[in-house]
């Protein structure tokens, strides 16, 4: 008798959303192309499907190859709400539209669901530590086939035709990249995060040595770098790891039934056992796709193979919400929080806000002080000026070399400059006259003109603290470009 493979507490979840996503979601949208008039091709029915997911719940697709659709949600979409349940899925999926089953999967997002209030029975919860970090989805040996066609026709020779099929690496990935990307920095993520597999000399961690009975898995880490994040130690932390039964091929019989059946040439009876076998073949696509394995299962399994110690979360117990409460109050700026995760197998989060305050004094940019990440740096020091928050910045983030003290006031000097000369083109323009509009440079042009109707509104002068007054005023995107992109 088998034994049942030991399941991470958030397998019961992730199945219900995928579950519900195959037999309700994509199911009505694929019942409706087959219900509708129009032509159907299979290249139609992809189209169809991608859109249907776009227009009703904000998931963008990204094709990535022949076999490889990514799938995420957008928060920015007018139809994403976090209260809808399914959504949590779309973190990082990524589809073969060849089968419609899921070959590569991030973490979920949390839920917003759950109340977090005296009513929790922490009994019954396990709790854990919240790093704050980049997710990297690591498949191992994983290639995507992109086909490309070079058609060069000649007196009608539609048989010149070359088809080209490059292999691409897909062992590695952030939520929204194939391969990694980088973060305005001179590194790339897998750059960070293949160097904490390394950094240890006592662990080094080999990833080509997890054993072909993890092949058809995603691990999904928790990367740490100090360069990159507000943390105290780098490091890759296994958060995730979901093996696929990828055995199943349902979705051709489908595609079959919508391409092949005429709505003309059947009787009602057949149109619904048609769309039975449909909801039947998605059922059990989706049973059985994939298991969130336990991670210290994984983890003992990866040590006995050679790969080396992978760290995964620590576990943490407090008696009551107080308990976990005073725990959190209790961390460093570095620590972002803690993840609870329910019986059911949903996860929420209680943060730290020390992390919170000092994290959001970053306005939402790469503080990495990198050339290439000028404009991030630029974005950042404007609007900590406006609310006065630079000091605090510097305080928490500033370098042992004061990096970003050189950089603020090379900043400070950009700006200063901008406005000299911003006030010397008025006063040869509007004042002395001796300027023509021609002569004026485009990128200045828009900035006299509104000078020039405050003047015109109010009747006093523009004086330098007058158009320092206007420039500091001004939005980051109308701003930076004139001071370090100008159009003569």
């Amino acid at each position: 008798m088998d034994t049942p493979t030991p399941t991470h507490i958030s397998n019961q979840y992730i199945n219900e959303l995928i579950n519900d996503f195959y037999n309700n979601v994509l199911k009505e949208s694929i019942l409706s192309f087959y219900n509708s008039t129009t032509e159907k091709s299979l290249e139609m029915l992809m189209d169809f499907i991608y859109y249907d997911l776009y227009s009703k719940y904000g998931i963008k697709r990204k094709i990535i190859a022949d076999n490889a659709v990514m799938l995420n949600y957008s928060k920015n979409h007018p139809k994403y709400s976090k209260d809808i349940e399914i959504l949590n899925l779309f973190r990082s999926v990524i589809i073969n539209p060849k089968t419609m089953e899921i070959v590569s999967l991030g973490l979920p997002k949390s839920s917003s669901s759950i109340v977090i209030d005296n009513t929790l029975d922490f009994s019954t919860i396990q709790c854990e530590n919240f790093n704050y970090g980049t997710m990297i989805i690591y498949n191992k040996d994983k290639t995507f086939t992109f086909t490309t066609e070079d058609s060069e026709e000649k007196e009608d020779n539609v048989e010149n035709v070359e088809k080209e099929v490059r292999e691409i690496d897909a062992s590695i990935s952030t939520r929204t990249k194939i391969g990694t990307s980088n973060f305005n920095t001179d590194f790339s993520h897998r750059f960070y995060f293949e160097q904490n597999n390394l950094s240890n000399p006592k662990n080094v961690i080999d990833l080509n040595e997890i054993p072909d009975e993890y092949k058809n898995c995603s691990f999904v880490f928790n990367m740490t770098h100090k360069r990159e994040h507000l943390c105290n130690v780098s490091m890759n932390t296994l958060v995730a790891c979901y093996k696929f039964n990828l055995s199943l091929d349902y979705w051709e019989p489908i595609v079959k039934i919508i391409l092949e059946s005429k709505a003309d040439d059947m009787s009602k009876e057949e149109h619904l056992k048609n769309e039975d076998l449909i909801a039947s073949y998605l059922k059990t696509i989706s049973s059985e796709m994939l298991v969130a394995l336990d991670l210290k299962v994984v983890q003992d399994d990866l040590v006995k193979a050679g790969v080396g110690y992978i760290p995964i979360p620590t576990k943490l117990e407090f008696k009551s919400l107080e308990d976990a409460l005073s725990y959190v109050n209790e961390m460093p700026i570095t620590e972002q929080g803690i993840i609870l995760w329910l019986p059911d197998g949903r996860r929420t989060k209680i943060r730290n806000l020390k992390f919170s305050y000092v994290k959001s004094l970053c306005m939402n940019c790469s503080i990495n002080p990198s050339p290439i990440n000028q404009k991030n740096l630029f974005k950042m020091y404007w609007e900590l000026n406006k609310v006065n928050k630079i000091p605090e910045f510097l305080k928490y983030y500033e370098t042992p070399d004061y990096r970003y003290n050189f950089i603020f006031n090379y900043f400070h000097f950009r700006i200063n400059t901008m406005i000299n000369h911003l006030f010397q083109v008025y006063q040869q323009l509007h004042v002395m006259k001796n300027l023509s509009n021609e002569m004026v440079p485009k990128f200045m042009k828009p900035l006299c003109y509104s000078l020039h109707g405050l003047y015109l509104a109010d009747k006093k002068p523009i004086t330098k603290e007058r158009v320092a007054h206007f420039i500091y005023e001004m939005n980051f995107g109308n701003l930076y470009g004139r001071i370090f992109t100008p159009i003569l």
